[in-house]
This record gives C-alpha cells, structure tokens and sequence, in this order.
C-alpha cells in the first residue's frame, strides 16, 4: 500500500488519510509528505517507513518530510520495527519527535521491540494489535 486513501466508518465528514508501507517504505515517505503539504488530509500512518532525504522532486522541492513540518500538521501515527535494518529505528523516531516539537496535533510513535521490516507480512498477534492502533487512530484523527 505505497500510498491509500480511506474513510472511517465513524466519520461522517469523509476525513482523508494517507497511509504508506508495504511494499516498499518510500510509501511511508510519500504519505508523510502528501499528509504535511495537503490540507484536506486528516491524518497520516506510516508503517516501517523511511523519511530522510531523497533526490528532491522535478520541482526543486525538498526531498524529505523533515522539510515541511508545521504547526497545522494532521495527526500522525508512525509505527517502525525496533530491529529494522532496512530503515533504521532511530530515523522514524527523529521524524516522530521532530514533528511534534512543532505540531499541534498528536504524533504517536510505536517502536515495536524486536521486530524487523515488514513485521506484519505475516499475521500475528502483534499484527492484529497494530491494525487494532491504526484503526483506533484513524477514528480519533478523524472525530478532531
């Protein structure tokens, strides 16, 4: 799911979400970046995602999210394998708290203990408690 764009069943009010992770973490990225420099979007969730720098864009716009963080952010909720080695832990996490130093709204970040990229590839205990997050996330983004 590099990029999708839902509504909850308890909003009423179609809020937009963007979400990004399987297949590939610049999924997570390209979320991040939609959801800080689009208005109508009302929260983002990225899954073992990666969000440092890239090549920038045909537009000369900065290739990173870090580049657009702002007050009026949607909430976010990011969620990384604490044994990634794919994308390391610690970028998720220096996205995560540099968001919310300057955001409004919440940013939750979930490092899972143990766990690598593409942790729910199969279905798990912990993969249904991470559906279970994204979806209490999305209806509490969207009821803001």
């Amino acid at each position: 799911m590099p990029v999708g764009q839902g509504r909850t069943g308890a909003d009423e009010s179609g809020g937009r979400f963007v979400a990004g992770g399987r297949p590939v973490p610049a999924g997570a990225h390209l979320a991040a970046t939609i959801a800080l420099t689009d208005d109508s979007i009302a929260g983002a969730i990225g899954l073992y995602g990666y969000y440092g720098p890239t090549a920038g864009s045909a537009s000369g716009a900065p290739g990173t999210p870090h580049a657009h963080l702002h007050a009026d952010a949607p909430p976010f909720l990011i969620v990384h394998g604490s044994l990634g080695t794919l994308m390391p832990a610690e970028d998720a996490r220096r996205f995560a708290d540099e968001l919310a130093h300057v955001s409004g709204a919440p940013v939750a970040f979930a490092g899972l203990p143990g766990t690598q990229h593409d942790f729910d590839f199969f279905h798990s205990l912990r993969f249904h408690a991470v559906a279970d997050a994204v979806e209490a996330f999305a209806v509490r983004a969207a009821r803001r």
